[in-house]
């Protein structure tokens, strides 16, 4: 009669070890999730940019430019298109981070006119994509990411 209640208890034990560790894994999974889902907020600055070189001229160059700094769910920053032979677009923006997602007011000047936009950015490891505004004004994009260094 007691090899029963020995198996019986060896097997809650061995039960109760096997749930532990699987929510072990699981609360670890969760950790990282979380932490990967905020590490875009704790990079502090982030700088992206695309530079076009002209075919004839390699020389002359037209360059978009986002550059924004991240305290916790605030980011502000600029961000420019800089055509070497126009007029220039140049402007600064604030607003929120949401996971890897901005959303912000632009206010820029471009041909004299100063102007307010609304984007959403959604931040990539390796890029950035920039969406808003009317079609027209051009300011979609997607922007490549660099060293804020250079």
């Amino acid at each position: 009669m007691k090899k029963p209640i020995i198996f019986w208890t060896v097997l809650l034990g061995i039960s109760v070890l096997v749930t532990g560790c699987k929510n072990g894994d699981k609360q670890k999974n969760d950790m990282e999730e979380s932490t990967a889902k905020t590490s875009i907020s704790n990079k502090g600055q982030l700088c992206f940019q695309n530079v076009y070189p002209y075919q004839d001229n390699p020389s002359t160059q037209d360059v978009l430019e986002l550059n924004l700094t991240i305290d916790g769910n605030t980011v502000s920053g600029n961000y420019n298109w800089l055509p070497a032979e126009k007029d220039q677009r140049k402007g600064t923006l604030n607003g929120t981070l949401t996971d890897d997602n901005v959303t912000a007011q632009y206010h820029f000047m471009q041909e004299g006119m100063e102007q307010t936009a609304m984007l959403k950015i959604r931040l990539m490891d390796d890029k950035a994509q920039v969406e808003g505004g009317e079609a027209e004004l051009g300011l979609g994009a997607t922007i490549d990411k660099i060293d804020c260094g250079t």
